[in-house]
């Protein structure tokens, strides 16, 4: 089965909210909820890209669609490394160790 071929899909979708968006979320913070999301999720993105890091560069009968997905997800990591080091500034200033959702949602607050 080519798991690949859905994920792309996925993907897709995803990077089609990330991109419009702002043009039929109900509100502003939709938008932000979104991002939010996206980081809290960032390991399954990472894992992803890593599977189709791993079969791109192989042999395999999924290569094409491999190397397709990771270039999908270029938007969803585009966006896991802006806020990630943001969060980690964040959490050393403030002498935290793990954030709650508020505190995630005003860093994206401020730094979109």
């Amino acid at each position: 089965m080519n798991i690949f071929d859905l994920s792309i899909k996925v993907v897709n979708i995803l990077n089609f909210f990330i991109t419009y968006g702002d043009n039929f979320l109900p509100t502003p913070g939709s938008y932000d909820e979104l991002y939010y999301e996206v980081i809290r999720m960032h390991q399954v993105f990472d894992n992803i890209y890593s599977m189709g890091l791993r079969y791109s560069m192989g042999d395999g009968d999924f290569k094409e669609d491999a190397l397709k997905l990771n270039n999908a997800l270029f938007n969803v990591r585009a966006i896991i490394k802006h806020f990630n080091p943001k969060i980690e500034q964040w959490l050393v200033s403030a002498n935290l160790s793990t954030p709650n959702e508020e505190q995630i949602l005003e860093i994206v607050k401020k730094k979109l």
